[in-house]
């Protein structure tokens, strides 16, 4: 007779799941890769983005077309923001224009009366002369 020993092999595997060992995984570093790739693209393409404030210019019948050529544009919008080549400026920059730039002011109809005759003061007041007013063409 066999001697029976108090270890027996299958006593043992009785807790143990039978699980295989080669159980096939979703890798998620290539993924986090392409994440933080994506998230880097959209931070470098959203600051480049130029923001434009919605300017409504009033009608006028005498409009005439004007040249983009060597001139400075100056927008001025409904809330009173000064715009200095469509970035926001203030009244001291506009001061320090050159006596022979031609300015255009492109202003919103709503916007404050207030700034239209603070911005054209400052613009006298450096020597500049040739100043347009931009208008919408009546439809």
């Amino acid at each position: 007779m066999q001697k029976e020993s108090w270890r027996n092999p299958e006593m043992i595997r009785i807790g143990k799941k039978n699980h295989p060992r080669d159980e096939p995984r979703i890798e998620l570093t290539p993924l986090v890769d392409v994440v933080f790739l994506l998230l880097i693209f959209f931070l470098l393409t959203a600051t480049s983005v130029q923001h434009t404030f919605d300017i409504t210019l009033p009608d006028a019948k005498s409009s005439l077309p004007h040249s983009t050529e060597l001139t400075v544009e100056i927008a001025i919008t409904e809330q009173g923001d000064i715009l200095l080549q469509g970035k926001a400026s203030t009244l001291e920059i506009i001061e320090a224009l050159p006596q022979s730039s031609e300015v255009v002011i492109f202003g919103d109809e709503g916007a404050p009366y207030g700034i239209f005759v603070k911005v054209i003061d400052a613009l006298r007041i450096n020597g500049i002369e040739r100043i347009t007013i931009a208008t919408g063409i009546p439809r």
